[in-house]
């Protein structure tokens, strides 16, 4: 027997002995209704489970050697790789009803994917351009296997964040920027490849090893994170680069010195409230027309710095035209090798991580099943492909998900249309963005992240579960103040099962 235990609930689950069910009590008696509460908490998370990831019968082998012994190995292996093309399963019955919602979802995330794709950029710290690259082949390869009708892959703040502290500890610090991007651009193959490997080995359930206040705790302090990292386009100044609170320290000094390039301030906050006050609006007023103000803010001050010339830095020219195919670098040394693995494998697993959470939730608000191995694949091919067509690694972003179920988007074919979106941007628009200042991307992050910095589950937790709350305290701390990869590497190896 074994207690099963979380911030919200704790259940006892019973053993069988000689096929009769025992129970074994693991702590003080309980009441009579606390007991049935308990058995209907257990009763709908094992629905839930099963109704997100299915009973196994929607599983498909590589090749059935009973049903197929009698054909040609190669035969076998062709039909089970053909399986993993999930398309092909979908698109017989696909309407023209089907078409209108994913198109008219397709179009409305574009416009929010746009300026996201453009300001997660800076997170890795690649030019601008890279980031609309991210949002092209990545989103057209993920179609073709995922099982999930409504994750949107693509540039994400979290993922963005650690692939730029792993590219980091493995560039010199004289490298150029050119010599950055192939080290971004293999972190992307070979995060693809891993997780294309841990989808082909069954390794999908890693995602159940993970306990919910850890990933809370983690989250938390890498939003808090990303946004110290955008203090030098509010402040205008550079910042040299360190811990979170160091960040916070060198920001908060150049402000009380007076050190500011005040026309970034005043743009970055402007930005920031005009969003902001654009979102409250529609929420309250119109609850179910999206506004799209990160588009306005970017058009705005896009516009308004193109007529008076603000002495803030921009984006400046983006090449015009779609990304060509070419082989990333890829390291000659074992001990290089080693450091490009390592990075790779923390990217591999928290973009899979990201992206199952997201799927989860959304399988079980609309009642299909999702499958944790084929999302590996689905990701792991994303991420393969995206590299050799100069896109850093994606992940899943929730509120772009959000956007397309709430738009009724109803199956993978969205990220087609966000994808044939961004081509037309890429051919014909890229000039417009010229005279986009940097400050009014620190504000789209900053107004992106706020809702993830989130301390009432700490409270929360700290009244149910001191245990839980521990874990919480720990993943934010350690995440807060040391590197990325130890940040991941620590709270995964607390978030095993207790």
């Amino acid at each position: 027997p074994r207690r099963e235990t979380s911030a919200f609930y704790e259940v006892q689950v019973p053993c069988r002995a000689d096929g009769i069910e025992v129970a074994m009590p693991m702590q003080p008696p309980v009441t009579q209704a606390q007991a049935m509460r308990n058995r209907q908490v257990a009763e709908q998370t094992e629905g839930r489970l099963r109704l997100a990831h299915g009973g196994g019968e929607n599983v498909s082998p590589l090749f059935d050697p009973e049903s197929e012994a009698d054909k040609p190995l190669y035969v076998r292996v062709l039909k089970g790789a053909l399986r993993k093309f999930r398309i092909l399963l979908w698109i017989r019955t696909y309407s023209r009803v089907d078409l209108a919602a994913d198109v008219r979802a397709g179009l409305t995330v574009s416009v929010v994917l746009i300026p996201q794709a453009i300001a997660y950029a800076l997170l890795v710290e690649v030019d601008p351009v890279i980031g609309l690259y991210a949002s092209f082949i990545p989103l057209i390869v993920f179609t073709l296997f995922t099982t999930s009708n409504h994750v949107s892959v693509g540039p994400f703040a979290l993922i963005s964040l650690v692939v730029a502290s792993v590219a980091n500890g493995i560039a010199s610090p004289d490298r150029t920027d050119a010599e950055y991007l192939q080290i971004v651009l293999t972190l992307s193959v070979l995060s693809g490849l891993l997780q294309l490997a841990m989808g082909l080995l069954g390794l999908g359930i890693i995602a159940s090893f993970l306990a919910d206040p850890c990933v809370a705790g983690f989250t938390t302090a890498v939003a808090l994170i990303i946004m110290s990292s955008q203090l030098k386009y509010l402040l205008g100044r550079p910042i040299g680069k360190g811990s979170m609170p160091e960040t916070v320290v060198n920001g908060l000094r150049l402000f009380f010195t007076g050190d500011v390039n005040w026309w970034a301030f005043l743009v970055t906050v402007s930005a920031f409230l005009m969003m902001y006050g654009i979102k409250r609006s529609g929420q309250r007023f119109l609850p179910k027309v999206p506004l799209f103000e990160q588009l306005v803010a970017v058009i705005f001050f896009t516009a308004v710095n193109y007529a008076a010339d603000i002495p803030i830095e921009a984006i400046g020219l983006l090449p015009t035209g779609l990304p060509s195919p070419q082989l990333p670098h890829f390291p000659a040394s074992v001990a290089e090798l080693g450091k490009y693995l390592s990075g790779s494998a923390i990217i591999a697993f928290t973009g899979f991580l990201v992206s199952m959470s997201m799927a989860r939730i959304f399988s079980v608000k609309h009642g299909y099943p999702i499958e944790s191995n084929q999302e590996l694949i689905a990701l792991g091919f994303a991420n393969f492909f995206g590299g050799l067509f100069n896109a850093f690694p994606v992940s899943g972003s929730f509120s772009r998900s959000a956007l397309v179920s709430s738009l009724g988007g109803g199956t993978p074919m969205h990220g087609v249309v966000q994808a044939g979106v961004i081509v037309l941007v890429l051919l014909w628009l890229t000039p417009l963005f010229r005279t986009l200042p940097f400050a009014v991307l620190a504000a789209i992050i900053f107004a992106a992240l706020q809702s993830l910095v989130d301390f009432s589950t700490a409270k929360l937790l700290w009244r149910s579960s001191r245990a839980d709350f521990a874990l919480w305290i720990i993943a934010f701390l350690v995440t807060a103040i040391f590197d990325v990869q130890a940040r991941t590497f620590s709270a995964t190896r607390r978030s095993t099962p207790r």
